[in-house]
This record gives C-alpha cells, structure tokens and sequence, in this order.
C-alpha cells in the first residue's frame, strides 16, 4: 500500500522490489477488487457509486488544496457535502459546507445550490421541517437564477420531497412535475426516475 486519500486505497507493485509478473499481479488484484467489491457494497448497506465518488471527490480535493485553489475546491466541497450526506455521514457532510462557503467566491452559482439542498435534506433528516422547507426554497431560487437546467430539477425535486413530509401533496405533487419537465429537456434519466417515483408515491399517497 502507498497511500490513502479518504476511503480510496493506492498500491503500487514493483516497488521496492521487482519481480517479472509485477503487471500481471496487478490485473489479478483489480479483478478480485472488482470481484469484491458487490460483496462488500451488500454487506454493508453502502451503493458503490457513492463511495466511489466520494474517493474521486476527496483525491479531487487534495491535489487542489496542493496548488492552493480555492474557487474550484469549493464547488469540489459542494459536492462532497452531498456524498457525505448520502452515505450518511452528517458530521462530515456539514464540514463539507462550511468549507464551500468559505472557499467560495461570488461566481460560485453552483456551490449554494447543492449545498441549500444538502442542508434542506439535513435538516429533513432532523425533522426540522420548517427549517427544511426554508433551505429547499432557498436551493430552488438560487437554481432559478442560473441557466442549470438539471440543477433546478434537482432543487425543485428536494423542495417536492420536503413539502411531501409536510403533508402538503398538492404542492409536492406539482414541484416533482415540474422536477420532471426539467430532467426530461435534459435527458436526465435518473433524475426522471426519481421525479417519477415520487409522483407515483404522491398518487398513492404513499
């Protein structure tokens, strides 16, 4: 083993010593990895493309913070935050944030939209529904003031999402339409899939 950067793992063959099959073993050991890894991801309850993107986002991270970047650290921060959030480490997800809003420089039009949502679905997570609905709105109006198609069908979808906890359906009911309209233009499929999936669970009152 070389190195770690977060949850990602860096080995090296060859090194300090050489045999003639160095390349060969490293095949070996990426296919059992791949292998592997469903096994772990089902044992654990964890999505291997979240873990994944957190080990991107992380390396990402620290070689900007090598060359002193800030503006593109924060959007990386912005990201991460959400990861985190995902995998259900709140600490983590909330130190992402505060690290964002401190990197960020105005031109940042991405950075508080993913982070408002990420503290909407914080908050949700709480059960501070007010303070949810709050974060929500304030993630969909700085979406709507950017040409981000997808970002704003990511927003409205998160507002959708909290005013369905609030018992307001109707309400939620037309922001995941609208969340839809948004994928759809953009030929978002996941984001459709999830925007469909709420509106089924709306319909059903689920």
């Amino acid at each position: 083993m070389d190195a770690f950067h977060g949850d990602a793992v860096m080995a090296v063959f060859g090194i300090p010593r050489v045999h003639k099959d160095d390349a060969l073993r490293a095949v070996r050991a990426a296919a059992e990895i791949r292998e592997r890894l469903p096994i772990v991801a089902d044992q654990t309850g964890v999505p291997l493309r979240f873990s994944a993107a957190r080990a991107t986002l992380v390396r990402c991270d620290a070689i900007l913070a090598g060359f002193g970047e800030q503006s593109f650290r924060s959007t990386v921060q912005a990201f991460l935050s959400e990861v985190h959030e995902l995998l259900g480490d709140r600490a983590a997800a909330e130190q992402a944030i505060d690290l964002s809003e401190k990197l960020s420089a105005v031109e940042d039009v991405v950075n508080p939209i993913v982070t408002h949502r990420v503290r909407a679905r914080l908050a949700l997570g709480e059960g501070d529904l007010q303070g949810a609905e709050r974060w929500a709105r304030a993630a969909v109006a700085e979406a709507f003031r950017t040409e981000f198609v997808v970002q704003q069908g990511m927003a409205r979808l998160q507002l959708a999402h909290v005013l369905s906890a609030l018992g307001r359906r109707e309400e939620a009911t037309s922001e995941a339409r609208s969340a839809l309209e948004r994928f759809e233009s953009k030929g978002d499929r996941p984001g459709a899939e999830r925007a469909v999936a709420l509106l089924d669970e709306l319909s059903t009152g689920g």
